[in-house]
């Protein structure tokens, strides 16, 4: 029998197809490359080697969340941003955020439960809405994602999404002291959504145009925030939010400058490829991504002939 791992993505190809060459969710996406300078603020919480101030080259993946390449921008769906840190020792590090503010389900066997009731039906070749909402009914901290997913509209652009990493980190400073942390990206500029009309009309690789209009034009800038958990805050559920009261220190700017095209699509953007001065929590959900990236990752590059 397959490891979970592969289960996962065996279910996500049976959602979306099987796409030779591509993810097996967030297939469609853009790259980008730039830089991150971290804060004195940053350095103070931890002693990773991109916070301490210089300036890190990165890049970066913008992405829809399906596992359709050719979906048009238009549709409902969380989108992504995946930041890959080029360090001085030739290592990298990532952080991987979604446009939701919080994930599905706590253990990898409940996201297992969560794609297998999304497998369209044979018959009409869609999910059975009854199944779905059982699940979500049975399942109570799904709610705050799925209603986001269905019910928030489509972005006018990337660069005006806030993206969360939804998992939490454990940073350790100079002095010794540890806490744990989420990230956050807050774009420059906060975008309205799209209705259906409107993303129509725009064609269904809108946000690839918009991308690259605004590169010719100048810089796109995030900062990375990070919210420090307080008493009674859980590391390892991804399904809640801490409060908005907890402290948030603004921990550095991204500022990109070039569009890559997919020029970055055939690299791993691994959560849990963290470096010295930052832990992965216990958060069973985080661990689970490394295993089924790895999967999707040897399954695109075996399927695309040529050097890689």
């Amino acid at each position: 029998m397959p490891d979970l791992s592969e289960q996962i993505v065996d279910t996500m190809n049976q959602i979306h197809g099987v796409h030779p060459g591509s993810r097996a969710v967030h297939a469609k996406g853009l790259c980008c490359s730039g830089t991150f300078r971290a804060t004195a603020d940053a350095a103070s919480l931890s002693i990773a080697p991109h916070l301490q101030g210089s300036e890190i080259p990165v890049t970066v993946r913008f992405s829809n969340g399906s596992g359709k390449p050719t979906r048009a921008d238009g549709a409902r769906d969380e989108r992504g941003m995946a930041v890959k840190f080029h360090l001085p020792d030739s290592s990298s590090t990532d952080i991987v955020s979604l446009t939701l503010p919080v994930f599905f389900v706590r253990t990898p066997e409940d996201f297992m439960g969560f794609l297998e009731v999304q497998k369209p039906d044979p018959e009409t070749g869609k999910p059975d809405l009854d199944r779905v909402k059982a699940f979500v009914e049975a399942h109570p901290e799904t709610q705050m994602a799925f209603g986001f997913l269905m019910f928030t509209m489509a972005p006018a652009s990337y660069a005006e999404c806030t993206f969360n990493a939804i998992h939490a980190f454990r940073w350790t400073g100079p002095d010794g002291a540890a806490r744990f942390v989420r990230y956050r990206w807050i774009p420059s500029t906060q975008g309205e959504g799209l209705s259906d009309e409107q993303t129509r009309a725009l064609g269904k690789d809108y946000l690839r145009a918009d991308l690259e209009e605004r590169l010719a034009e100048g810089p796109i800038t995030f900062e990375l925030h990070i919210q420090i958990a307080g008493e009674g805050d859980d590391p390892e559920d991804p399904t809640v939010p801490w409060p908005d009261e907890r402290e948030v220190v603004q921990a550095g700017t991204l500022t990109l400058t070039q569009f890559n095209g997919t020029g970055c699509d055939g690299m791993i953007f691994d959560p849990t490829r963290v470096v010295e001065g930052i832990e992965c929590s216990d958060d069973k959900i985080l661990h689970a991504r490394s295993g089924a990236y790895g999967v999707s990752y040897t399954r695109r590059t075996e399927s695309v002939p040529g050097p890689r």
